[in-house]
């Protein structure tokens, strides 16, 4: 499943400047066969294109590229980085205003 791309799609923002989450698709890499996958942001597509690692709700969630019930790797805010091997996930989880930690989760178990 190399051979895919994965995008967000928001919706537009309405008068409050809220957009909500965005609908989480896989493609093509001409963008053919698109796929709705799941509801989230910031979707990151693991180097070997299996999984699909993406935030909701101050989560970090994956789910497989082919579809799925998506797993928790636990809370986290932004940065989603992959290792090269697709194993490990990194991912920054605020802690306050101004200050946040680097996680490094086990992507296949679950497990930081």
């Amino acid at each position: 499943m190399r051979n895919v791309v994965v995008y967000a799609k928001y919706p537009n923002y309405g008068p409050t400047g809220n957009s909500g989450p965005g609908r989480i698709w896989v493609a093509a890499p001409n963008g053919e066969h698109r796929r709705f996958l799941t509801v989230g942001c910031l979707p990151s597509l693991s180097p070997d294109g299996r999984y699909v690692a993406y935030t909701s709700g101050r989560k970090v969630l994956v789910v497989p590229t082919a579809g799925g019930r998506p797993r928790v790797l636990g809370r986290g805010d932004w940065g989603l980085t992959w290792a090269p091997n697709s194993r490990y996930l990194a991912f920054v989880r605020l802690l306050r205003l101004g200050s946040g930690e680097v996680v490094i989760d086990d992507a296949e178990s679950g497990s930081g």
